[in-house]
């Protein structure tokens, strides 16, 4: 039961004694008529998707009590709000759900972070599965490893449903601002990397010294997330071992199917422009052919 059923339960239980306090107790089986009116109140006919207050409409054109009438006419509103309640629940839960949720972060350096700590800290907080996925994460930084943005979305399979998660690094707090919202499908769902396995495979890597050599303005660590054939002969490409190794690959070795992550600098090509230099690619979790 969640919170606006409990509050919706507890408006109907006290709504319910207080009427039943204030009625003339003398009529036989009054509470359980004054129960009958709140759900005739309450009853609802759905015609093309259109909720009609059918009960309340009886009750209006065709009932007519004589003893507790006032106290009657009560019950059956009470029921016609909890009728209307009904009618605006979906659309509330559906707001509290979607309230950014906030999550600690321990560092604002990317040199110095500790995205394993950080990702348990947002399961916990998110109560997110173990393969919860991944998918476009890109963190913006500059050379001394200070974040200028951090940014990925995380789908997860959680209580029967598909859940869609937007998470921002926000510098200036120290933390995570989370959005959720829950989808119908996504369709490559199947071939992103756990979030679990891809924070383990960034935290093995030095971003200072595997970043791009030249200067540029800023810098970028970025990947997809997603299972592909990999196959960019114009950029520098190496394999990532299981044992922290880095291998360089040569070009006839590729295409190679499995994940990638970028590192590349931000050229300024003008004032209002730049665009990505340098790219280094780091596959991991290749499947062979």
């Amino acid at each position: 039961m969640n919170i606006v059923q409990i509050i919706v339960t507890a408006i109907l239980i006290l709504g319910l004694i207080y009427i039943y306090t204030r009625s003339d107790r003398s009529e036989d089986f009054l509470l359980l008529k004054l129960f009958g009116y709140y759900i005739l109140g309450s009853f609802r006919f759905n015609f093309n998707k259109i909720a009609i207050p059918l009960g309340f409409l009886i009750y209006l054109l065709f009932l007519h009590p004589k003893m507790n009438i006032r106290n009657k006419r009560w019950a059956a509103l009470l029921g016609l709000v909890i009728f209307i309640v009904g009618l605006a629940q979906p659309a509330v839960e559906n707001y509290l759900y979607q309230l950014p949720i906030k999550v600690k972060a321990e560092s604002v350096n990317l040199y110095d972070f500790d995205y394993l700590n950080d990702w348990e800290s947002m399961c916990q907080k998110l109560e997110l599965p173990d393969q919860a996925k991944i998918e476009d994460f890109q963190a913006d930084f500059e050379a001394d490893g200070e974040i200028r943005e951090l940014r990925y979305q995380l789908i997860s399979r959680k209580d029967g449903d598909l859940v869609h998660y937007n998470v921002n690094f926000q510098k200036q707090r120290m933390e995570y601002i989370i959005r959720r919202i829950k989808i119908d499908q996504w369709l490559q769902y199947d071939r992103l990397v756990t979030a679990q396995r891809f924070f383990e495979v960034v935290s093995e890597l030095d971003i200072n010294k595997l970043k791009p050599e030249e200067e540029y303005v800023w810098y970028c660590i970025a990947s997809r997330g997603e299972l592909g054939s990999y196959g960019m002969r114009d950029r520098d490409n190496f394999i990532l071992g299981s044992k922290g190794d880095i291998v360089a690959v040569d070009s006839g070795q590729l295409p190679l199917k499995g994940y990638y992550i970028s590192l590349y600098g931000m050229y300024r090509l003008n004032e209002v422009t730049c665009e990505g230099r340098g790219y280094k690619d780091y596959l991991f979790d290749i499947i062979q052919n």
